[in-house]
């Protein structure tokens, strides 16, 4: 289980990484989430388009999801405590992320809700990647 635990916390700093960083990158390209959205133009918030709102909230909520996901990868690579339970609030924010966060969300469940990994992250055992 040490394995899978070392895969699903590089997996959590990669997807972080990315999706942080992609979000990011697209909201500052396009010069913030007023023009995502229409407002720079004069427009009110009800005359906004839908899709540019649901643009607007999907980037919002993956560059928000990314920095608790992100640290919940360095807590798990490190065996922290605090990471295993960070670790499965994170994989269920994943869960609607389809297809790959679904993915990410469901191996994080099963990784990290096993009664085989529950004990590597006991304060007395010891760190199984350092010999």
């Amino acid at each position: 289980m040490e394995t899978h635990l070392r895969t699903l916390a590089i997996l959590f700093l990669l997807f972080a990484a990315i999706g942080g960083a992609g979000s990011l990158l697209v909201i500052l390209t396009a010069g913030g989430l007023g023009p995502l959205m229409g407002l720079s133009a004069g427009m009110s918030m009800a005359d906004v388009p839908t899709p540019s709102l649901i643009l607007a909230l999907a980037l919002s909520f993956t560059l928000v999801l990314s920095i608790p996901t992100l640290i919940a990868g360095y807590g798990l690579l490190h065996l922290r405590p605090w990471s295993r339970v960070l670790g499965i609030i994170c994989s269920s924010f994943l869960l609607p992320v389809i297809p790959l966060g679904s993915i990410l969300g469901a191996y994080g469940f099963w990784v990290l809700m096993s009664v085989e990994t529950e004990p590597l992250f006991s304060e007395n055992s010891l760190n199984p990647w350092k010999s």
